[in-house]
């Protein structure tokens, strides 16, 4: 995990610099977790053949769950984890939960609610909000 500058941006423009903890994946890194959970999937289906009344559901549903929690798995590219900065409305001291990298990832200040979207990228350290998800 790596430190970088990210910027707060709130709907009406006001932006605040913040250092937010920020893990990016290879490709071949979220190949092999989404094929762990899709095969993984894919062997309890069939392990449930067995099972009376439930096979005719489960041999199905499980693989085909677990190949679309695979396809989410394999889309994030990256993973913000905790922000620390400053609210650009109230001006304190803020300390915020991450999550994977989206263009509508948005957080809300502890102390006055003010909602803020997180800007990452070469556009957070100049000041603008071009480079939101890079992809």
């Amino acid at each position: 995990m790596a430190s970088e500058s990210i910027q707060l941006l709130t709907r009406d423009k006001q932006t605040a610099k913040a250092m937010a903890e920020i893990t990016r994946y290879s490709d071949t890194t979220r190949l092999m977790r989404a094929g762990v959970v899709a095969i993984g999937g894919t062997v309890i289906g069939l392990c449930t053949i067995v099972i009376p009344v439930m096979h005719l559901i489960s041999t199905w549903l499980i693989p085909l769950i677990s190949w679309a929690i695979a396809w989410h798995i394999f889309g994030i590219q990256t993973v913000i984890g905790s922000v620390k900065g400053t609210c650009p409305g109230c001006d304190k001291a803020i300390e915020l939960d991450g999550g994977p990298l989206a263009s509508d990832l948005w957080a809300r200040c502890p102390h006055c609610a003010l909602p803020m979207q997180y800007v990452v990228g070469a556009d957070a350290l100049s000041g603008g909000a071009g480079a939101i998800a890079k992809k």
